[in-house]
């Protein structure tokens, strides 16, 4: 059974496949970067690398996230990502007949592998690929 990380941001409740996230640490402030989009909070240097900080409630519409918070980040295909959560709750296993295919408002359908309830929430898993895929040409 394929392991997930679950987070939580402040508008949604996402699940991001383990073998991807290298770290979890304290949000830190990110460096502006101009001419970017909004979702695009800035960058962080760490451990020798720049990571882009990206706000998925911003890409949903949302008020983006403010205050505390962790940052996940995640490397696919060469991109350093860092994600801005609220905070993040476990790590699950979902086995494939709990997944279901349904995309959510604000996200390309090709984004999201899979949705699954896990106690009673919604969780959202994002395609990490597809993402980039999406995003990296805005």
């Amino acid at each position: 059974m394929e392991k997930y990380l679950q987070l939580i941001t402040s508008a949604q409740s996402f699940l991001f496949p383990l073998p991807m996230v290298h770290r979890i640490i304290t949000r830190v402030p990110a460096k502006p970067l101009p001419l970017v989009p909004e979702y695009i909070r800035g960058v962080i240097h760490f451990e020798g690398q720049l990571w882009v900080v990206l706000d998925l409630d911003v890409i949903l519409g949302e008020p983006g996230g403010t205050g505390q918070g962790e940052l996940v980040l995640v490397k696919q295909d060469g991109f350093h990502l860092a994600f801005m959560v609220r905070r993040t709750v476990d790590i699950v296993g979902v086995s494939p007949e709990k997944r279901e295919k349904r995309g959510i408002p604000g996200l390309p359908e090709s984004c999201v592998a899979f949705v699954t309830v896990i106690g009673g929430t919604l969780y959202y898993c994002l395609d990490l690929a597809e993402f980039i895929k999406e995003f990296s040409v805005k």
